[in-house]
C-alpha cells in the first residue's frame, strides 16, 4: 500500500517541478523582453522637450512640439500592405 501512495506523490513532486521550470522560463522570457523594449525607445528618443517653468517655456515647448514631424519617423508600409489585403 505505500508503494502506491509513493508514486502518486511523486507523480505531483514531477508536476511540481515542470511547473516550477515553466514559470521560470517565462520569468527570464518576460525579463529579456522588457530590456530590450528599455533599450530600443533609449535609442529612438533624439531630442527632449523643454522643461515648463513659466509662459515663456510653455510656448516654446509648444513651438518645439508643433515643429516635431512624428510622421516622418512612422513606417505605414505594413500598415498598407494590411488594408490593400
Amino acid at each position: 500500500m505505500r508503494s502506491k501512495l509513493n508514486k502518486h506523490g511523486f507523480a505531483f513532486v514531477e508536476l511540481l517541478l515542470i511547473v516550477a521550470i515553466i514559470a521560470l522560463a517565462g520569468f527570464f522570457v518576460v525579463t529579456i523582453m522588457n530590456r530590450d523594449d528599455t533599450v530600443n525607445t533609449d535609442q529612438t528618443t533624439t531630442e527632449q522637450t523643454p522643461e515648463v517653468n513659466n509662459s515663456e517655456d510653455l510656448n516654446e515647448a509648444e513651438q518645439f512640439l508643433d515643429n516635431t514631424d512624428i510622421d516622418s519617423e512612422l513606417d505605414t508600409s505594413e500598415i498598407d500592405q494590411a488594408l490593400e489585403e
